[in-house]
């Protein structure tokens, strides 16, 4: 056989095995179990309480970029427009959402459900992956404030109290210069969507000193998810950061109205025997406390699940997947509409869940 036929046989069995080898990881479940941002989306901030923001006008998706002025969101002027009622939602990877593409994500999905109203209504996305609530906290006073918002709406993550983000850790051991610069976006972008990759990265890496390992993904590999999160909210250093955390955001927002939505983690058995409700019912009270008004989608979630048992609401632990993202938009909707948050124009569901 020439030369050039030895060498492109040698590369497609090279293929067929890669491809093999993607779909036993994917059949057996050895991956990590959470969504990777890619490190190109984010880069150091100024703000030394921030640490890092999202990277304008990086790729995100097929369609989309982040904006000019580092958010998830199309782009607005920093003043608000007459007659529009404008909503700051923060967070972490499920308000930005991860996993989904942008504009499947709730906080678009929340958008155009408002966009049925006579008034005009904006949500700006100001969610960045792996913010800790005191970073979502400093985002309100150094970034969402100077957009003029009316409310603002925090979309609570069970693992925002965890000091520590696999983002950060990416960062912090990226070369200088561009992050990832070396090598070929499409490259880049088709490995993030491989299974085999990632799972071979994380096998690779193993808990050396430089791999960003995130301390939720190791307690949910030793099935100890719901221990890990429990002890988020019951060690004193972590609910001293959830507290101050809370009373941060409500002191910067002032007079304007708050709401906090508690978003459920997914376990593997699923949320109908949830066993997180206590974490829950606390962060509620710490927010009621601190003049939130509380929308806690684990009912809605779990009525989902239990109406259509083989339906799948999840990309993984933390973060939904479109179906997941639609079905907490309308809840957060209904919440909103009942706490009288929204402008009287504003339509609203006639029952919980339907628009």
């Amino acid at each position: 056989m020439p030369l050039l036929g030895r060498i492109g046989l040698a590369l497609v069995s090279a293929l067929l095995a890669l491809g093999a080898c993607e779909i036993a990881v994917r059949v057996f479940d050895l991956a990590p179990r959470f969504h990777v941002v890619l490190r190109e989306r984010i880069q150091p901030s100024t703000n030394p309480v921030l640490g890092y923001e999202l990277r304008p006008g990086a790729p995100d998706g097929k369609r989309f970029r982040i904006n000019a002025a580092g958010l998830r969101d199309r782009d607005h002027s920093r003043a608000k427009p007459a007659g529009v009622f404008r909503i700051a939602a923060l967070g972490d990877s499920v308000t930005f959402g991860s996993g989904v593409q942008r504009d499947r994500g709730w906080v678009d999905v929340l958008e155009g459900l408002l966009a049925r109203g006579a008034s005009p209504v904006e949500v700006l996305n100001f969610g960045v992956p792996g913010y800790h609530v005191g970073q979502i906290a400093e985002s309100l006073g150094a970034r969402a404030l100077a957009y003029e918002p009316d409310l603002v709406l925090y979309a609570y993550v069970l693992n925002d109290p965890q000091a520590t983000s696999i983002e950060a850790r990416a960062l912090e051991t990226a070369p200088s210069g561009s992050p990832g610069a070396s090598v070929p976006r499409l490259v880049r972008r088709a490995l993030s969507h491989s299974q085999l990759f990632l799972w071979a990265r994380w096998a690779l890496q193993g808990r050396g000193a430089s791999a960003p390992v995130d301390p939720l993904f190791e307690a949910l590999q030793a099935d100890g998810l719901a221990d890990y999160v429990r002890a988020l909210h019951t060690e004193p250093g972590s609910r001293r950061r959830v507290e101050a955390g809370l009373h941060a955001l409500a002191r910067k927002a002032g007079a304007r109205p708050r709401a906090l939505v508690v978003f459920p983690v997914f376990p593997d058995d699923g949320l109908v025997r949830y066993p997180l409700a206590d974490v829950h019912d606390w962060v509620a009270e710490r927010a009621r406390s601190e003049g939130f008004a509380v929308i806690d989608l684990r009912a809605p979630l779990a009525e989902a699940a239990r109406r259509e048992p083989g339906r799948r609401l999840h990309v993984d632990v933390l973060h939904p997947n479109a179906a997941g993202h639609r079905i907490a938009a309308l809840a957060i909707l209904q919440g909103l509409c009942e706490a009288r948050l929204l402008p009287p124009a504003a339509r609203c569901p006639v029952s919980p869940g339907r628009p």
